[in-house]
């Protein structure tokens, strides 16, 4: 589904231009239909366009239509959202138009699925979606190490400036000292963060891995305006890189300190139980909290149509504290078993249904407390 203002923008670069009234910004629409008059019954979700001659029906009530007119007309205020042509316009080509639109997004939402699924990169994603926003992308995690950015960054003089080390030094240190950046931390859906410190504003969106502040995407407003309806636009791509940054499980230096990176670290090599014990704390894994350790082969995957991702996704939602990750050969998952309340017993019971129907060996361990041994 898109917003009015998504369709709208898209619209005016086409030199199609409306008088609006939309009542419920919020809403978001699908594929439009022509609205004929008559008894017909109405969906909340679908924008009408009316054929010339039609009337908009009376249905002041109703705050949750839209209906778009092809022609001119003076319209009184209503409890629905309507967009009124400010030129004739055939009703026709108005919908081949809208449905380009939304052929131009499905194809979006495409590559976002590839990616997902891993049959193309996310560098290609963050390349392709330049022409959704109208301006490069950057993923950063909480410590400001670059996940990745649009390649036109570095293709394009004039934006090269973006990635120049001594600048993001620069910005680094502005940004840590700055309270509105600190404050916005804590922000969940997209927001802008104004221009003070870099000289252009920025579109943005935090994403939270195990409710700590782990990413951020950011969009530079460096080649053209930001358009109504792109937070929308925004806030839906997150929840697709959310789990796209997950999968595969980035280690390393300098990159992303999530709670499964901490894990495989602890695991890989001795580590000083103290400093350990203080990393795990920022997600509220206790010295003192009873734990489990549950182990799945993954030698019949390929066999069953499944993947590592897919099963470390869909553990982690059937059990409440649990960090599922790959690990050699394996799937392990860390269950905080005094954040799940509850006993190991509980912990076979939510995962019964995926034992029977998976056919996967699985071994669980003793609890234990703390991560000490």
């Amino acid at each position: 589904n898109l917003s009015p203002q998504t369709i709208l923008a898209k619209l005016e670069e086409w030199n199609c231009y409306f008088q609006v009234h939309l009542p419920d910004r919020s809403r978001s629409f699908g594929r439009p239909q022509f609205y004929t008059g008559g008894e017909e019954t109405l969906q909340e979700h679908v924008p009408y366009i009316l054929k010339e001659g039609c009337e908009m029906p009376d249905i002041s009530g109703n705050a949750k239509m839209l209906f778009i007119s092809a022609t001119p007309k003076q319209v009184s205020k209503s409890a629905y959202g309507y967009l009124v042509s400010t030129e004739d316009i055939d009703p026709y080509e108005l919908l081949n138009l809208i449905q380009r639109i939304f052929d131009f997004y499905d194809q979006w939402e495409d590559l976002l699925n590839q990616c997902l699924e891993e049959e193309i990169s996310l560098q290609t994603l963050l390349d392709e979606s330049v022409e959704i926003f109208g301006n490069p992308l950057t993923i950063s995690t909480a410590d400001f190490f670059m996940v990745g950015h649009s390649s036109i960054m570095k293709e394009r003089e004039n934006l090269r400036e973006l990635l120049d080390p001594n600048n993001l030094f620069e910005y680094c240190t502005a940004f840590k000292q700055d309270e509105e950046y600190n404050k916005a931390r804590t922000y969940h859906g997209a927001f802008f963060y104004p221009e003070y410190i870099t000289g252009y504003r920025n579109l943005c969106i935090n994403l939270f891995d195990h409710g700590i502040y782990a990413y951020r995407i950011v969009i530079p407003e460096v080649c053209s305006s930001f358009q109504p309806g792109m937070t929308g636009l925004l806030e839906y791509m997150a929840g697709y890189l959310k789990k796209i940054l997950g999968h595969p499980y980035m280690t390393g230096e300098g990159e992303a300190r999530s709670l499964q990176t901490v894990l495989i670290e602890a695991l890989g090599k001795t580590q000083n139980p103290e400093q350990l014990g203080q990393r795990l704390a920022l997600y509220g894994w206790a010295q003192d909290h009873q734990y489990v350790c549950l182990v799945f082969q993954t030698a019949l995957l390929d066999q069953q149509n499944l993947t590592v991702s897919f099963i470390c996704r869909h553990i982690e939602s059937l059990l409440s504290h649990a960090c599922a990750f790959p690990y050699q050969e394996d799937i392990l998952v860390f269950v905080n078993l005094t954040r799940f309340g509850g006993t190991v017993e509980d912990v076979y019971r939510k995962l019964l249904l995926f034992f029977r129907d998976s056919f996967l060996k699985a071994g669980i361990s003793r609890t234990f407390t703390g991560f000490r041994e």
